[in-house]
């Protein structure tokens, strides 16, 4: 097999970055699905963070201008 031969056989494509790649993860490069993980953690913890707030106010832990204060 020589250059041009190796150059033809090509590789898979990441579906997001659309880079070369070796391995795909659900369909992404390791770095993207990293990134995909990152940003469905945050928005649990995000979620999680909504959640707690919305409990506390509805049980009077909290109030209104305690959160606009940043007081907690």
């Amino acid at each position: 097999m020589n250059g041009h031969d190796w150059e033809r056989l090509g590789g898979i494509f990441c579906s997001s970055c659309h880079q070369e790649v070796l391995r795909l993860i659900d369909g992404l490069c390791i770095f993207c699905y990293r990134k995909k993980i990152a940003k469905r953690e945050a928005d649990l913890e995000d979620a999680s963070m909504r959640r707690y707030y919305q409990r506390a106010l509805s049980r009077g832990e909290i109030s209104l201008a305690q959160m606009r204060d940043n007081q907690l």
